[in-house]
């Protein structure tokens, strides 16, 4: 039954418009608004280097994250909505909280489509940051709207953001990679203790995810690996996101 869960994550479609090519110089301009999934580790820093190590093709990140914030929360704030509006942005991601989806699902529709609404009015493309499942161990399994295993978590999380998207921007695969992650290296953990946030191998698969829908090819790991990881294993982990985000 694993196997059969994890099977139908990984052929789940992501639809949308093609990934951008690299026009070096300008920068691809990206705006990233979440939470601290967004902020942890310096995910933005690491996407920018991910596009130089790769093939010299400029990301310009900004984030707009704050610890725990909803897309309702960030519709509320004049600072993100006009930055959605004035920046410029290529492209805007959106991260939502990473129990909204489940919690409280009606505000994460609504919000996060007119977010999305604001962004494509804008000019910019809409990608949706679909997040990991919690860690085996998270207490928030005990929760009544989240009783559940980690697999079916992240086939969950990911259903929502394939409903929002609704076949109109590409989706990056987060969650799916990490579950990719997790069967095919089993002693390489992906969370920190809290089993919510990510460690260093953790973000380094997130940001090769992002880059890759982004770019639409796999992002090669900057020299030396960040976050202490070998050379190897950050390739291979950067290596898992075109197989979530085939091109």
């Amino acid at each position: 039954m694993l196997r059969l869960s994890l099977l139908l994550l990984l052929t789940m479609p992501a639809d949308g418009p093609p990934p951008l090519p690299c026009d070096n110089p300008p920068a691809l301009r990206v705006l990233m608004i979440g939470n601290s999934y967004t902020s942890y580790n310096e995910l933005p820093r690491l996407l920018r280097e991910l596009g130089t190590a790769t093939h010299g093709c400029a990301v310009d990140v900004e984030p707009a994250a704050r610890d725990g914030a909803r897309f309702v929360d960030h519709l509320a704030s004049p600072h993100v909505r006009d930055r959605i509006r004035e920046g410029r942005f290529d492209v805007v991601i959106l991260q939502g909280q990473s129990l909204e989806t489940l919690a409280d699902p009606g505000p994460f529709f609504q919000a996060g489509r007119e977010l999305a609404s604001l962004a494509r009015g804008a000019g910019s493309q809409v990608i949706w940051f679909a997040t990991w499942a919690r860690g085996a161990e998270s207490p928030q399994y005990r929760l009544p709207f989240l009783r559940m295993g980690p697999d079916r978590m992240a086939r969950a999380v990911e259903g929502r953001y394939v409903r929002i998207a609704a076949g109109n921007d590409r989706i990056a695969r987060v969650g799916a990679a990490w579950d990719l992650a997790l069967g095919r290296f089993p002693d390489v953990p992906l969370h920190v203790p809290d089993a919510s946030h990510p460690n260093g191998a953790g973000s380094l698969l997130t940001a090769c995810v992002l880059y890759a829908t982004l770019m639409g090819e796999t992002p090669r790991a900057p020299e030396p690996a960040p976050y202490g990881l070998s050379s190897e294993l950050a390739n291979r982990l950067c290596a898992l996101s075109v197989e979530v985000n085939p091109r």
